[in-house]
């Protein structure tokens, strides 16, 4: 007697690939820019390139977090599920700046949008081999960014307006592939960067101290491959 044909279905089945995810989780402050409290907003952005010169488009995003003396403060921004190909670098940073009153007038949107357009730029800069490149100043790889100078030529300046608003905090990581695996094979890359700020104009407090804690963290999917199963059970 012949058996009657099984039915059969595909089923996707996942199997290994590293996918990555990028967190902002605290900063602290030992001094403040201002005489008492700055007023902070942020900037964070992260973008991948590829080794034959295709870019990804940056994820970004910023926020006015609000007025801060000394102290530790939480953040817990992540960009999440970045599927980095072995071929891929991948550029993240984060700009911090004291943007608050000036003369009576709130000028958080100005913060917010000094914050962005220095992390644009540093992004739409970062994807050269070693770090950032403009001109003839190339920005390392990790680290404060606020004090970076080659000759008279400064990465970071103060806002025109005399009195104690400027940035407090900058960093970008330029990670290939590699390094993000290497980075994260023991768990969790976590560091905390610190921030010696920038001269300020007379009458503001001594120069900033801001510490920044930053991780990234690596899970698994697996490539798809189909598998047949049978439908029913074989008698």
């Amino acid at each position: 007697m012949t058996s009657p044909a099984q039915e059969h279905l595909t089923i996707p089945v996942t199997l290994g690939r590293p996918v990555f995810t990028v967190t902002l989780d605290s900063f602290r402050i030992t001094q403040t820019r201002s005489t008492h409290e700055d007023t902070d907003h942020i900037a964070f952005a992260v973008q991948m390139k590829s080794a034959a010169g295709d870019v990804a488009p940056a994820q970004k995003m910023v926020q006015t977090l609000g007025d801060f003396n000394n102290g530790s403060f939480g953040l817990g921004f992540s960009f999440s599920d970045l599927h980095v190909e072995s071929d891929q670098t991948l550029v993240f940073n984060y700009v911090m700046m004291n943007y608050g009153v000036s003369w009576g007038k709130d000028l958080s949107a100005t913060g917010r949008t000094w914050a962005t357009s220095m992390s644009n730029f540093l992004i739409g800069n970062g994807l050269y081999s070693g770090g950032t490149r403009y001109d003839y100043l190339t920005v390392p790889s990790g680290g404060c960014l606020l004090n970076v100078k080659a000759g008279d030529f400064s990465l970071f300046e103060n806002p025109p307006e005399l009195d104690c608003n400027g940035y407090v905090a900058a960093e970008q990581l330029t990670l290939k592939y590699a390094d993000l695996v290497a980075h994260t094979n023991g768990g969790p890359y976590e560091v905390e960067t610190p921030h010696p700020g920038m001269d300020s104009h007379w009458g503001c407090g001594p120069n900033s101290m801001y510490y920044v804690k930053w991780r990234i963290t690596r899970k698994v999917t697996l490539p798809t491959h189909p598998i047949t199963v049978p439908t029913k059970p074989t008698f």
